[in-house]
């Protein structure tokens, strides 16, 4: 009986979706993973801090999102930082930095991110400043994103 049932969700799962009418084939298509989704690996982009005291120089990018380790069950810290990347990942995918409404509120995230990564220290004093970038995993670091500079 199971093989019978697994074999019309398979069969469910092989037809186009315009063939598929009945609700119930789509609500079991979601025990089987979509392996199309693992078709391609890409890198994920980076977000990029760096900082000056007043009266010095830049200093080197900082990565503003490391993961942290988790454990295998409960990773609460892991679901955070993969949250924190989708969100950068979505100023990429929204296209070039053009301030518009729709990318206002996802630019405003992603400095806020950026802002966490700059030291207590430099908060508030003058002349202090710091900047966030984006670049692309790769290897070559292509700049996708880069903000103004503002003040600590």
């Amino acid at each position: 009986m199971a093989m019978c049932v697994l074999a019309v969700v398979v069969l469910a799962t092989w037809h186009e979706r315009a063939a598929r009418t009945n609700p119930w084939l789509e609500r079991l298509r979601v025990l089987l993973p979509a392996w199309r989704f693992f078709d391609r690996v890409d890198t994920a982009p980076s977000l990029r801090v760096r900082f000056a005291a007043p009266d010095a120089a830049w200093g080197e990018w900082l990565d503003a999102l490391a993961v942290p380790r988790h454990r295998w069950l409960l990773a609460p810290a892991g679901n955070l930082a993969l949250a924190y990347h989708g969100v950068v990942a979505r100023l990429v995918t929204e296209g070039e930095l053009d301030g518009s409404p729709e990318q206002a509120v996802t630019l405003l995230l992603v400095t806020d991110l950026a802002r966490e990564a700059v030291p207590t220290e430099l908060r508030g004093r003058d002349g202090a400043r710091w900047q966030w970038s984006i670049v692309d995993g790769d290897a070559d670091r292509t700049v996708l994103a880069r903000s103004p500079v503002l003040a600590a």
